[in-house]
């Protein structure tokens, strides 16, 4: 009984540090037509084409058939750092959404399957994909929706036996993808 009592008491601890910070801003792009809120302390990075050649963090250029992405990381951070992406593709050849996540299925490389599940689900009350992705040491969630034709991804961790916050970080990306939605 100490133990779920403790326990409960740790949840609710969290819980209220994420909602006592309440401190959220909104993230608004008006060409791709979507906004979605975010904590005041992180930070947003939009990619840019690469223009360089030169090494650089993924999240920082635009790859493919990618034409808009946004990180939003946590600024302060001792272990594990927050992460939540939103990306916008091209869908060229105008297929459903089902043809182009099983054509866009992550592989390992050996061309091994690392989706472990997954289901139909909605994006800002729009059809769309959940994916379960195995990430060598966390599994990754994936949300992928067609809107206006054009493919939108929302990514972010799932479990993580390396992230500190695991619980604080469920919250806040929760919070950012149900906040997530279409403008157009």
């Amino acid at each position: 009984m100490k133990r779920k009592t403790f326990f409960y008491l740790v949840i609710l601890v969290f819980s209220f540090q994420i909602f006592a910070q309440d401190k959220w801003e909104t993230y608004t792009n008006i060409e791709f037509g979507y906004e979605i809120s975010y904590p005041t302390n992180w930070e947003v990075i939009e990619a840019a084409p690469d223009t360089n050649n030169q090494a650089d963090w993924a999240g920082n250029i635009l790859f493919g058939e990618q034409i808009q992405m946004v990180t939003f990381l946590e600024k302060d951070f001792q272990l594990w750092q927050g992460q939540f992406q939103v990306c916008v593709i091209e869908n060229h050849d105008s297929i459903s959404l089902h043809e182009w996540v099983e054509k866009n299925e992550p592989t390992d490389i050996f061309d091994e399957s690392l989706v472990l599940e997954t289901r139909d689900t909605t994006l800002s009350e729009t059809p769309a994909i959940f994916q379960s992705n195995f990430g060598f040491d966390h599994t990754a969630y994936n949300f992928t929706a067609l809107h206006n034709n054009l493919i939108y991804s929302i990514s972010f961790e799932g479990n993580s036996p390396n992230d500190d916050k695991e619980i604080e970080h469920k919250e806040i990306y929760s919070r950012m993808f149900s906040s997530f939605r279409f403008m157009k």
